[in-house]
């Protein structure tokens, strides 16, 4: 199992992986923009399952979840993106960028 942290100053996620599964813990309150996406999916082209825990998240903004859940899902069918510990705000936005979002997955 590797363990990574974002690279910003004060990091904005932890990644664990094990195997073709990655898990990405967000570790702040919020996050809006299409760019913070993109710093936490780089590089994750290859895995077959990401899990997000948004435990500590408060809101996402449209970017940000579209990016994640639509334009990056879209560009890798193969790869299976599961919600975690989310707000009914945060589920709401996921819902609103991709209608046919999966169900958030239970806590382990």
């Amino acid at each position: 199992m590797g363990k990574v942290t974002g690279d910003s100053p004060q990091p904005e996620f932890d990644l664990e992986c094990q195997g073709d599964s990655v898990r990405i813990r967000l570790l702040r309150p919020d996050f809006i923009a299409r760019s913070e996406a993109r710093r936490l999916l780089a590089n994750l082209e290859n895995v077959r399952e990401i899990v997000v825990d948004f435990r500590d998240v408060r809101s996402v903004g449209q970017g940000f979840s579209d990016e994640v859940f639509r334009v990056f899902a879209n560009r890798h069918s193969g790869i299976v993106i599961h919600p975690e510990h989310a707000s009914p705000a945060v589920l709401a936005m996921i819902k609103h960028v991709r209608p046919t979002a999966p169900r958030e997955t239970p806590a382990h």
